[in-house]
């Protein structure tokens, strides 16, 4: 409500995504897409969204939104689609769809998931675990196949 006497091309990236997204809800429409709705926020700010969307839905409206932040999808989401070159990978609940070895062919990095340890949601982190050799080979092969896709 602080915002209402703004010119909208006058907020930052944050205020212009809420502002957004309350126009969004203010249509009470059944069916909601949303564009990453917490890029461009702070923490505070994600999760005061993904709760007025996680709120939404609990009332009966369909949520589609594309998140890159899995961490984000896992803790809100009922179900979540993985996506990687154009083609679905996987669907279903997080926690039957976010796991190392998955997510890690997904994002051609190594990563570690683990539960969380209040909420019991998957947590995924890239694998910083590995020796500079080994990251300097795994962008080696990366750009390989990069190469190999535009050719």
């Amino acid at each position: 409500w602080h915002l209402k006497d703004r010119v909208y091309n006058t907020l930052s990236g944050g205020e212009q995504r809420r502002t957004a997204l309350a126009r969004a809800f203010a249509q009470d429409t059944e069916a909601i897409l949303l564009d990453e709705p917490t890029s461009a926020l702070d923490i505070g700010h994600q999760e005061l969204v993904m709760s007025r969307c996680r709120a939404r839905a609990d009332r009966g409206a369909a949520l589609l939104m594309v998140l890159h932040d899995l961490n984000v999808a896992a803790a809100y989401a009922d179900r979540i689609a993985v996506m990687k070159g154009g083609r679905l990978v996987a669907f279903g609940p997080p926690r039957e769809v976010i796991h190392s070895e998955q997510m890690g062919e997904v994002f051609e990095h190594p990563v570690v998931v683990f539960e969380h340890p209040c909420s019991g949601c998957p947590v995924i982190l890239p694998d910083n675990r590995r020796n500079d050799a080994s990251v300097a080979k795994s962008h080696e092969q990366f750009a390989s196949r990069q190469a190999a896709t535009v050719s």
